[in-house]
């Protein structure tokens, strides 16, 4: 979608894909100091801000006045777009966050700003009758927040000399606006966000196709049909990773559509069979490194058919532990003899 600048009064919305949206918010005041570092109402009401060497420029928006559902993390972006009415001595110009409460129509000392710029517009961008656009994302996510009040922005030169659109001077320019790009499908915690391709689940910026952010300990992936419940669970404590199922249900290994490997709720393991009757039951040969001459299976002639974790009858001492006479002899007639010539 191409995106027009629009200057009319008021907030303006339109969708950019079906899980972003943007918001274009025009100045609510805007100002300029003077030499003696001062706002005058003079300046509040001009149509053009200077910017040079011994005045800045101020700006404010209104993000109060932004949709109750717009939150610090529902924000992917927020940049400034401001008009150069006249770039009388192109150079750098510096955006800093103001500290320090002003109004346009209110004379006044000039309000401090924080001394690191949030943003830099190089001197290649400062051209006469041009726009430029800023990024000024961290700085609106902070107001949203409330980690830093919302005094506006400063723009600040130390070798040029600008002036800029101001919102009382539609004849001369235009005012500048504040352009936020959010993403509704965001929680308090950025819940889910689609960007660039890419799917974030507990992220705003998701590196992956699909990005799951948890805090430690906790379930990230569930499948559930109300009953049967898979998952993954990331634990610091024991520094692993785990998968399986919640509930008390098998997890089973598939390839080809069919089920090569299973695990039952006793933790028995099957290979080649749904319903493994000892911990590690294997349905077919097992190819070693040739270290063994081979495998000796006492508990298949001496297990119960039926209860497979049992002794058979016969082959029990009584003690439901150890095997008896019959079964000794069972065990002994397994071996074959011809694996010791």
């Amino acid at each position: 979608m191409n995106i027009h600048h629009s200057f009319h009064a008021g907030l303006i919305a339109f969708g950019l894909a079906t899980s972003a949206s943007a918001i274009t918010l025009p100045v609510a005041q805007d100002s300029a100091s003077n030499t003696k570092n001062a706002l005058t109402t003079t300046a509040g009401k001009a149509a053009s801000l200077a910017v040079n060497s011994k005045v800045e420029a101020y700006l404010k928006f209104d993000v109060g006045g932004l949709p109750d559902a717009v939150l610090a993390d529902n924000v992917v972006s927020a940049r400034v777009v401001l008009y150069f009415s006249a770039a009388r001595t192109p150079a750098d110009l510096e955006v800093h966050v103001v500290t320090d409460v002003w109004q346009e129509n209110v004379a006044g000392p000039e309000p401090a700003f924080v001394p690191a710029p949030a943003a830099i517009i190089s001197a290649a961008q400062v051209l006469a009758k041009r726009f430029v656009e800023v990024d000024v994302t961290d700085a609106v996510k902070q107001w949203l927040n409330g980690e830093v009040a919302n005094h506006g922005l400063a723009i600040v030169t130390t070798t040029g000399n600008v002036l800029l659109g101001a919102k009382e001077g539609s004849g001369s320019g235009y005012p500048a606006q504040l352009e936020i790009l959010t993403n509704p499908a965001l929680g308090a915690a950025g819940v889910f966000t689609f960007l660039g391709g890419n799917v974030g689940i507990g992220t705003a910026a998701p590196g992956y196709v699909l990005d799951v952010r948890t805090v430690p300990n906790s379930f990230g992936f569930a499948h559930t049909d109300g009953t049967r419940t898979l998952a993954s669970f990331l634990s610091s404590t024991s520094n692993n990773a785990s998968f399986g199922t919640q509930s008390n249900h098998a997890l089973s290994l598939l390839t080809n559509n069919a089920t090569r490997l299973t695990i039952d709720t006793s933790g028995r393991v099957g290979i080649g069979t749904g319903s493994p009757a000892q911990m590690l039951d294997v349905a077919g040969r097992i190819r070693t490194s040739g270290e063994y001459d081979g495998v000796i299976d006492f508990d298949a002639v001496t297990r119960d058919p039926a209860a497979p974790s049992k002794f058979a009858e016969f082959a029990d001492s009584g003690d439901h532990l150890h095997p008896g006479d019959a079964g000794y002899k069972a065990m002994g007639d397994a071996i074959d003899l011809a694996l010791f010539r």
